[in-house]
């Protein structure tokens, strides 16, 4: 399959990405088993994962047009060395098959999936009866990622290189504590700002109550300049927050909801002097595979600065297209109304889901309009392989320039 879009493409690759690929390629052919090694205590197993994507973006601004067509290959294996202790390494390649750009556009890339060839994770891992505790290159995940996640949507993930400790003392208790010393984003390695370094402390616990999972955190980032270029240490920032979330369900009939505050800083070498307060308030409702939501949410400003989520998988809000990924000085209100309506099988399609969204933008000062986006999705799986087509369109207002964005995506993991 690799050979075929290779020369479809007509590109040439790296001599690395070439090994890299065709060394993966027996792991894409089959799924392996799980195998035992040498000592009957030590259990070896393989797991992969291959995304080819299409990704167009077309903006009102001068120049600024892309196509491309990438291709994601993860390989890893995971070696138990006892019924507590694993040691895992995974390795990810994304391969550029076809890349049209437009030479006079605004710097930098519209689509940050470049090529790459790296360690994605490298972890030892130990289970210690209510916790567990993991060091080294690993994913993070903290609640619905709105601070703290994988940014699992681009071809080369967030990964951290940081130790970690989760636990659940008592029943519907969860305390997740993290120390990362270094964060590797989802940019390509040729990027400026490919790598946080810095003193990083993550604290979320959270425990059910009668109306919901109620959750406090406190995130303290300390991040310096130089290997993450300039936008590293004005990132530096304390986070304290606190949510409740919860869902009940009668039959075919569900209603969820959730409420969150939180309030940012800055902090260590940040230097902008900056305040800022974060709101979101989301009402869903569910009733036989259809899901209607209604929300609000706000970035505030803080004077020299509005709040940011700079560790977070902001692709998942504040609208497909990313024009809020780093939140403007004056700050954000997303209102938005949300469906998905659970198709089902349709012909080989199987699990076919529609959703359908939209937002309105304003700034946090005037409340004046910032903008309008529609978002639309259908997904669907195929014996083992999950496709997926995506289009997002913003109408500028006051920020940005008129936005469309495709994706074509095919998933299949070993």
């Amino acid at each position: 399959m690799v050979a075929a879009v290779h020369v479809m493409a007509g590109q040439r690759f790296p001599p690395t990405m070439i090994a890299f690929l065709l060394c993966c390629a027996p792991v894409a052919a089959q799924e392996a088993p799980d195998t035992t090694a040498a000592s009957p205590n030590l259990v070896l197993r393989g797991f992969g994962d291959a995304r080819l994507r299409f990704e167009s973006v077309d903006s009102d601004l001068a120049g600024a047009e892309e196509q491309a067509l990438t291709l994601r290959v993860r390989s890893g294996a995971e070696l138990q060395l006892s019924p507590r202790t694993s040691v895992l390494v995974e390795v990810e390649g994304v391969a550029d098959l076809y890349r049209d750009e437009l030479q006079d556009g605004p710097p930098g890339p519209l689509i940050p999936d470049r090529e790459v060839l790296e360690i994605n994770r490298a972890q030892l891992s130990h289970d210690f009866g209510p916790g567990r505790a993991i060091g080294g290159r690993q994913r993070l995940s903290f609640d619905d990622e709105r601070f703290v996640g994988s940014v699992g949507f681009r071809q080369n993930e967030q990964t951290y290189d940081a130790a970690q400790l989760s636990a659940s003392p008592f029943s519907g208790v969860a305390i997740h504590v993290a120390y990362l010393w270094q964060v590797n984003r989802f940019l390509s390695a040729r990027d400026a700002a490919s790598r946080y370094r810095g003193d990083t402390y993550l604290v979320n616990v959270s425990a059910e109550t009668p109306a919901g999972r109620l959750t406090g955190y406190h995130y303290v980032l300390d991040l310096d300049d130089g290997a993450g270029g300039p936008l590293s240490e004005v990132n530096s920032s304390v986070t304290s927050g606190v949510s409740l979330a919860g869902q009940r369900y009668w039959k075919n009939f569900g209603l969820g909801g959730r409420a969150e505050y939180a309030r940012q800083r800055d902090h260590a070498g940040n230097p902008l002097d900056y305040s800022a307060d974060y709101w979101r308030a989301v009402a869903t409702l569910e009733v036989v595979g259809v899901s209607a939501t209604a929300g609000h949410e706000v970035l505030g400003e803080g004077g020299a600065r509005a709040f940011q989520t700079p560790l977070g998988t902001n692709h998942a809000f504040q609208g497909a297209a990313d024009l809020f990924v780093v939140t403007p000085d004056v700050g954000v209100r997303d209102t938005f109304l949300d469906g998905s309506w659970l198709i089902g099988v349709v012909g080989p399609l199987r699990s076919l889901t529609a959703g359908l969204r939209h937002h309105w933008f304003a700034d946090d000062i005037a409340g004046d309009d910032l903008g309008t986006e529609w978002d639309a999705s259908l997904r669907a799986s195929v014996n083992d392989v999950q496709a997926s087509l995506e289009f997002a369109s913003y109408s500028a207002d006051g920020f940005g320039a008129d936005t469309q964005k495709l994706w074509l995506s095919v998933r299949r993991s070993f």
